[in-house]
């Protein structure tokens, strides 16, 4: 079975060297930049692993409550890992009690070089 990955970000040069670092790591990968598309993605996908950018996310947390996100591990990526900036709760509790903040300070260059080993 295989595995899926879905990374929701605006920054192409990110998301494409992301996107690389994952398929590396043996996942179907799929890149959305408009977070209106994850409901319909979600539809025939199950992902194992789903990255998405705080600035996409952080208004649409209900989305986590959908049935496709039930064994998935969620990372938001932010620029900064304050939590104050990510307070709505879902169903499924409040957010950092299922989700990874993790800081955005990697570069598309990094993200390449770590491909590549």
């Amino acid at each position: 079975m295989t595995s899926h990955c879905l990374i929701v970000d605006l920054d192409n040069s990110h998301t494409q060297a992301l996107s690389a670092l994952t398929r590396k790591a043996g996942f179907d990968t799929t890149v959305l930049s408009d977070i209106s598309m994850v409901e319909q993605w979600l539809q025939s996908h199950e992902p194992s692993l789903a990255i998405f950018d705080l600035n996409l996310i952080n208004d649409r947390l209900e989305l986590f409550d959908l049935p496709n996100f039930d064994h998935c591990e969620i990372l938001i990526m932010a620029e900064d890992t304050t939590l104050s900036v990510c307070t709505k709760q879902s169903n499924a509790g409040p957010v950092t009690s299922f989700v990874s903040l993790i800081q955005k300070i990697f570069s598309p260059a990094w993200l390449k070089i770590a491909g590549q080993k």
